[in-house]
């Protein structure tokens, strides 16, 4: 066949992918190889191949009980060494089990066949349901790195949750509530875009107001403010600003009612800093802050709105009060144990240092903000520390340093439709960054080590930013 007669029958695996003519009968097609093999089973492990059949990627062991068990397969982890045994499930170098994509198919038609497709698609929803909040109870504590490297790994899985629940209208709640439970993995992980398009989604499938629903906004929000996406950030603050207002109106859902308004508060105060409205973004902060203690909030809340707050003060010109902000901020997260909201405040710490003349300080608070992003595959935090260390490398005299950071920073921003998260105030300071650079450099050694800067591997980036600058002054 050519290629262009395979592609439309790839959908017809079964009846593609045949055997030689010299192959034994039973093997003569790929489906018939398969049936051989679903015949040598017992019929304990043929239910629990069907229902396995269910995770579109990799699946851990508790997964499969989850999803497996049943009056029939008890034991689930015996007739899954079994199936193992006889290479029907693959087992990872990690742990994991994988079915390979012809397996899958043969046994979800099984699947289909015994009645139980939907519910294994809802057991396999409530499982990443169970751990999406599990994840996010704990996400703000000292396992962020671990948590954040085994939700990328349940990609499919997470994936195929949600499209459960956009897909069936009397699960929209829970839904929302998974996709708003998953905010900090897309947040802070570098998932940005995959984040958005999943909450867009699931907030236009499901219009009704609920607690639920203000949350995802909220969450939303959120990725909008790193893609640089202003103008929707301020939509979703007025959605939640809506959603409180009518919960008052109704004379009910205090809690509900001053959740909606700090994370209203929040978000606009966070696009009014980006746009340079600092007045505005300095009062909504402080609302916010204040909101949150009043209705004794959780401490991992807190942590967002001390960061809004001192990234206000800071591009609002008062650089104490954001020192002062950031003091507390990170005593909170120190006693937490986390590390990605405090590498914000070592991203904004390394601003006020560099406003105060402390370059050394500037210098290490950006880099070690850097390595910390690197390890949760941070992409946007790295592009910010990359600009910060380069004005760092400017403020002392080192052009070409400046250009390769800048360089680098330029290759990490590119993945973001609005870079310097849509500010121009930021954008701004990055253009005389680079002036500044290429007239310490000159026009040449500019270009040259921006070049290199930009060819740089994100594990070389983090040794080059926390090596020696050879270049800042003592203290």
């Amino acid at each position: 066949m050519t290629v262009a007669e395979m592609l439309e029958r790839v959908d017809a695996r079964f009846a593609l992918l045949g055997g030689t003519r010299t192959a034994q009968a039973r093997h003569q097609t790929l489906r018939t190889a398969i049936e051989w093999s679903h015949q040598l089973c017992s019929a304990g492990e043929r239910a629990l191949w069907a229902r396995l059949s269910i995770f579109p990627g990799t699946f851990d062991l508790r997964a499969a009980e989850d999803v497996g068990a049943s009056e029939d397969t008890a034991d689930v982890w015996r007739v899954l060494a079994g199936l193992v045994d006889k290479s029907i499930v693959m087992r990872e170098h990690d742990g994991r089990y994988r079915l390979l994509d012809a397996i899958r198919e043969f046994g979800r038609e099984r699947l289909r066949e015994i009645g139980e497709e939907e519910r294994s698609a809802r057991l396999h929803r409530d499982h990443y349901h169970a751990l999406s909040l599990r994840f996010e109870a704990e996400w703000f504590g000292p396992g962020q790195v671990e948590w954040c490297d085994r939700l990328l790994r349940e990609d499919a899985n997470l994936r195929a949750a949600l499209d459960f629940g956009v897909s069936r209208s009397g699960e929209h709640l829970r839904a929302l509530e998974l996709a708003a439970a998953l905010w900090p993995l897309w947040a802070a992980c570098g998932r940005l875009r995959e984040g958005r398009h999943h909450l867009d989604r699931i907030l236009a499938a499901a219009p009704e107001p609920s607690p639920q629903r203000t949350k995802a906004l909220w969450a939303c929000g959120h990725l909008t403010v790193g893609q640089g996406d202003l103008a929707a950030t301020r939509r979703l603050a007025a959605g939640c600003l809506a959603a409180a207002t009518s919960v008052i109106a109704e004379g009910a859902g205090t809690v509900e009612a001053e959740d909606a308004l700090v994370y209203a508060s929040h978000l606009e105060a966070v696009a009014a800093t980006l746009a340079g409205e600092h007045a505005v973004a300095e009062a909504a902060t402080r609302r916010a802050v204040a909101r949150h203690r009043e209705g004794d909030g959780p401490p991992a809340r807190l942590l967002t709105l001390l960061i809004s707050r001192a990234f206000a003060l800071l591009h609002a010109g008062d650089p104490h009060g954001a020192q002062a902000t950031l003091a507390e901020h990170r005593a909170v997260a120190e006693g937490l144990g986390e590390i990605w909201t405090r590498s914000w405040g070592d991203y904004i710490g390394s601003q006020v240092a560099l406003v105060m003349g402390r370059l050394n300080e500037a210098a290490a608070l950006a880099a070690g903000s850097l390595r910390a992003r690197y390890l949760l595959r941070d992409s946007l935090g790295m592009a910010n520390c990359a600009d910060a260390l380069a004005q760092v490398a400017v403020a002392a005299g080192d052009g070409e340093r400046a250009a390769r950071l800048l360089g680098l920073g330029h290759q990490l921003w590119r993945d973001y439709g609005h870079p310097q998260m849509g500010s121009p105030e930021l954008r701004d300071a990055r253009a005389r960054c680079e002036a500044a650079a290429r007239a310490l450099a000159g026009d040449s050694r500019y270009e040259a080590g921006f070049a290199a800067g930009a060819a740089l591997g994100l594990a070389e980036a983090v040794e080059y930013c926390e090596g020696p600058t050879g270049c800042l002054t003592p203290g």
